[in-house]
């Protein structure tokens, strides 16, 4: 694809010079890096891609939008954006979803995050919520899409209520909903804040092997989520794929050869997020493995 071959190109051309940081790239389009804010791991992520593009001298800023298959469609038909960081695991699975996935082709694939289902005092299991008033994050969010497929697999039917992750925190205090869920906890400030009340939990979600074909397993400790467990405790849950997703830029089209340098810059500089000190998500991260839906 043409995604490949920009990024095929970046690894020759780092293969030949360490020294990446000399050259640059050209372009006169400043790129789009469209990103749920709701989650602050994909913001920061989004924006450390940025950044990327940036020492390469391209013109690029992240753009707070919905990031949901529903959101993305909307955004290949309006040609808004360039780039998505989102997860990728409904619009992956979806076998009506092959005319989209041609049109938003997968670039990179990100670190998987864990789901953190948050729930109130009185709330031990994640069936408890068959029924109960639960937010699945703002309409056509990040987590939206992937919070339902969740819940479908699980076998729980919440009453879904669709707030932001402040406003959700502040229902659950006032007990107007049993669970929020979200991606980016451990890294999200309201989060952090709310959970020194003391009042709120992470919930576990158990593992099936029928999950494998879509997530994956993790484990979430007192180190990840301070105030929401024992210091000695760990929660085990499910973890989504993520991904750079290209928007509106089929293989061969004039918006995958306009999107080449800012791929190139991707895999070209992103030496620095593998380096000492750097968040350990990126080394979870193989830039320079081969992509495809």
């Amino acid at each position: 694809s043409s995604h490949a071959k920009a990024k095929a190109a970046a690894k020759d051309d780092d293969d030949e010079d360490d020294d990446s940081d000399s050259k640059s790239l050209s372009s006169s389009h400043e790129f789009i890096v469209l990103v749920d804010t709701e989650d602050a791991t994909s913001l920061r992520m989004a924006t450390e891609l940025v950044n990327a593009a940036k020492r390469a001298g391209l013109k690029a800023r992240a753009w707070a939008g919905k990031t949901s298959p529903n959101a993305i469609a909307k955004f290949v038909d309006s040609d808004g954006g360039d780039f998505a960081v989102t997860t990728i695991d409904v619009l992956g699975a979806d076998p009506k979803a092959a005319d989209l996935r041609a049109k938003a082709p997968l670039v990179a694939r990100l670190a998987n995050e864990p789901f953190v289902i948050l729930a109130r005092d009185g709330v031990q299991d994640v069936k408890q919520l068959d029924g109960r008033p639960v937010s699945f994050g703002e309409t056509d969010g990040v987590v939206d899409a992937s919070a339902q497929a969740l819940f479908a697999r699980l076998g729980v039917a919440p009453k879904i209520v669709r707030e932001n992750v402040q406003t959700a925190l502040g229902s659950l205090a006032a007990g107007k909903i049993d669970a929020l869920v979200m991606f980016g906890a451990d890294e999200s400030r309201a989060v952090n804040e709310a959970a020194k009340g003391g009042k709120l939990h992470a919930l576990p979600i158990p593992w099936r092997d029928e999950f494998a074909d879509r997530y994956a397993p993790a484990r979430l400790t007192a180190k990840d989520l301070p105030n929401l467990m024992p210091a000695d405790a760990t929660v085990e849950t499910i973890s989504a794929p993520f991904g750079v997703i290209a928007i509106d830029a089929p293989d061969g089209s004039a918006r995958a050869t306009q999107d080449a340098p800012f791929v190139a810059a991707m895999f070209e500089r992103h030496k620095p997020l593998l380096g000492a000190g750097a968040d350990p998500k990126w080394r979870e991260v193989n830039l320079g493995a081969e992509t495809d839906w």
